[in-house]
């Protein structure tokens, strides 16, 4: 029997609620079963705390729910319901398969000359590192290899003066805003006239950035700007919503950062930037060079060090949308972006300012960098996309898995989009049509691309990438020398960690580091699965949705995998919120298609305009999380009680009541803590022991 187009439009909508409803079943298991008792069998012993729906799915070091067998019937059905129905994607034009040569011996020789200097100045990073066993290397060295590389390619490029206008009207655009976000956290650091000052004069750069950009005809247009613009500065109010509240004063071991931040704004001699100042060998000198001048450009306090940790996330939010915006829509980028900004795990996490959490840069400015070098067979694109890879080496050890999931996109994508595999060819241009039959054209052009991806990289990696000691350190953060190894098998804990990292946005029992429950909120979850059945059911149709699905998989599942512990940990699984994000803003614009279609609604405009309270409504979900869940059920030391009375017993002009504190070890870092949140030194007593009785402030005369 042919199934006629009502009756399967019906099947589809009945596929979508299925999928829904068990998406919400382990969300109501986690978030909403303290609130509300469901006295209908059989779902009433499903949804108890203690029972388990299937026992074969429900080992206890995975969940005390049945939430991967709910999160894999959501795909499934999810899949079903958008199955060859998936989301119209813009055209974007593809590249042309060769960029022009230098024309004229003067043109080869400067290129040669500067790509020659910069292979001398690799060359002798590695040769000190590998054979002469330096601790670390010039930094003059490695920024003469950077800025030989980029004059190379840049000359390169000028052959074509109108790619080469592109490129840096979106280089501009990038600076105008990066400068506008420093503008306004200056601001509100306080720093007084000047930083007004400078605010409206980046307001002023990035409204001239934006008709440059436009003028150009870059992809993105005005619109666009905006609304990377709006969603970049909602992160950064969100993120300094608590910034100075007592709940996240201390955790342990981040106040060393301060210390090293601090010094090196003073007394910079004291450390080489190259190397690396913990005990565990992960955290490099060049990151905290990042946090100290966060501090210098705002305010040498908690604001500038805690900004330091949430400006990776903060930066990542336009660098995400760009990506998006290329890779499904303008409706996905918003979403995608919005999801980013409020996420209750990077905005938590990130106060505690390690420096961990520039492990984002690599991979969220590396898929905004992919998204524009993919258009144009620009040398200089790809190169930036390497050195932003390459970034990942100089950072917190994570940022170097970005590699895996930028390298996937460019060996699928770095060939020429197929006719069949995108609507028309007319599109592109004559000379894109006439090249796709030409292989041996498209190898030249995937050869010449990642080589310059591959330099770019190394260029700015080679101080870590060639320190034989980093990567031993290194090693010691995977099951190759896991804290367990003897009591798991190494293959037992990476399959254990696999699967819990696989779900962990709906289910997390690792409630550490001011991160409490599943790493997205529960209408995220929803998007997630929506997105991800959506990419699973149309997985043969293209190779953007195809390239991306493997490309953010195998970045879950290595993250989760090379791990030393025998769980995922919190201090790690961050990363994943990028490709989370992602999924999540494709989700939700399929959603919205489907309701809107009844109505007409589904041309772009509306869907828009339908995904703003949607975003409102995940960041309200987030904030309600943060301050119900996360602050609530965070567990907090000593140090910070302290720190609580200290604020709350403050009066408006700074003053207060005095507070004594007994001595004992952590007095010192008591000390620092009390004075980074702005508390005046006469407020605070230290007593030793045998002082207590003898105190007439406490005892009386």
């Amino acid at each position: 029997m042919q199934t006629t187009p009502a009756l399967w439009q019906a099947l589809r909508v009945l596929l979508g609620f299925l999928a829904t409803g068990c998406a919400l079943l382990p969300i109501y298991a986690y978030y909403l079963q303290p609130w509300l008792e469901w006295q209908w069998p059989p779902l009433d012993q499903w949804l108890a705390a203690n029972h388990c729906l299937i026992e074969a799915w429900c080992i206890p070091q995975f969940s005390q729910q049945p939430v991967l067998l709910m999160a894999l019937m959501s795909l499934l059905f999810f899949a079903l319901a958008f199955h060859r129905h998936g989301p119209l994607l813009p055209w974007v034009d593809s590249a042309p398969l060769l960029t022009y040569p230098p024309h004229g011996w003067r043109s080869w020789l400067a290129v040669a000359l500067f790509g020659l200097l910069a292979l001398v100045a690799v060359g002798l990073q590695a040769y000190q590192l590998l054979w002469l066993a330096v601790p670390a290397v010039s930094p003059w060295l490695w920024g003469l290899g950077l800025f030989s590389a980029l004059a190379a390619a840049l000359l390169w490029d000028a052959e074509e003066p109108a790619v080469l206008l592109r490129t840096l009207a979106n280089g501009l655009l990038a600076l105008a805003l990066a400068v506008t976000v420093m503008a306004v956290a200056a601001v509100l650091a306080g720093r007084g006239p000047l930083a007004w000052g400078i605010l409206l004069a980046a307001l002023l750069f990035f409204a001239a950035s934006s008709v440059f950009s436009y003028r150009c005809h870059t992809f993105l247009q005005p619109l666009d700007h905006l609304a990377m613009l709006g969603l970049t500065l909602m992160a950064l109010l969100l993120g300094l919503r608590y910034l100075w509240s007592w709940r996240y004063a201390f955790i342990g071991d981040e106040w060393g950062f301060l210390e090293i931040a601090t010094t090196l704004i003073h007394r910079p001699e004291l450390y080489q930037t190259f190397t690396t100042h913990d005990s565990n060998g992960y955290h490099t000198v060049f990151s905290s060079y990042l946090q100290a001048w966060t501090m210098v450009v705002t305010t040498e306090n908690l604001f500038g060090w805690r900004l330091s940790s949430l400006l990776p996330m903060i930066f990542s939010v336009p660098a995400l949308y760009a990506f998006a915006r290329w890779w499904a829509g303008r409706t996905v980028a918003w979403l995608s972006a919005g999801a980013l900004a409020g996420s209750h795990m990077l905005l938590s996490f990130s106060m505690v300012p390690y420096n961990n959490t520039q492990a984002l840069l690599p991979l969220s400015l590396g898929l905004g960098c992919f998204a524009f070098a993919i258009r144009r067979n620009s040398r200089l694109r790809f190169l930036l996309v390497g050195m932003v890879v390459g970034l990942g080496f100089l950072v917190y050890g994570l940022g170097r898995l970005a590699a895996i999931p930028i390298g996937l996109l460019l060996l699928l994508h770095i060939w020429p989009e197929s006719a069949e595999d995108e609507p028309t060819a007319a599109h592109i241009g004559e000379e894109m049509a006439a090249s796709q039959s030409r292989p041996r054209d498209a190898l030249m052009r995937m050869v010449g691309a990642g080589l310059a991806v591959i330099f770019g990289a190394v260029a700015v990696a080679a101080p870590m990438l060639f320190n034989l000691k980093n990567w031993q350190d290194m090693m010691m953060a995977t099951p190759a020398e896991s804290e367990v190894l003897g009591k798991l098998d190494p293959t037992v804990q990476m399959w254990r960690n696999v699967v819990l990292g696989a779900h962990s946005f709906l289910s997390n029992q690792k409630f550490t580091h001011f991160v409490v429950g599943p790493y997205v909120d529960p209408l995220t979850g929803l998007l997630i699965l929506a997105g991800m059945g959506a990419l699973v059911g149309n997985f043969w149709r293209r190779t953007r949705w195809a390239s991306f699905l493997l490309a953010g998989w195998l970045l879950i599942f290595v993250t989760s995998a090379l791990q030393q512990y025998d769980h995922v940990s919190n201090t790690r699984m961050f990363l994943l919120v990028l490709c989370y994000a992602l999924f999540a803003g494709l989700g939700g614009t399929l959603l919205l298609r489907a309701l809107a279609a009844p109505w007409g609604l589904q041309r772009e405009r509306y869907l828009l305009l339908m995904s703003v309270p949607l975003i409102a409504a995940v960041v309200w979900i987030n904030q309600w999380h943060i301050v119900n869940v996360v602050q609530v059920h965070s567990q907090q030391m000593p140090i910070a009680l302290i720190l609580q009375q200290l604020q709350e017993s403050a009066a408006t002009n700074g003053g207060g009541m005095p507070v004594y504190v007994v001595a004992d070890d952590n007095i010192q870092r008591m000390s620092l803590i009390v004075r980074a949140h702005g508390v005046p030194r006469e407020r605070v007593h230290y007593l030793q022991g045998d002082e207590l009785l003898a105190s007439p402030q406490i005892c009386g005369e």
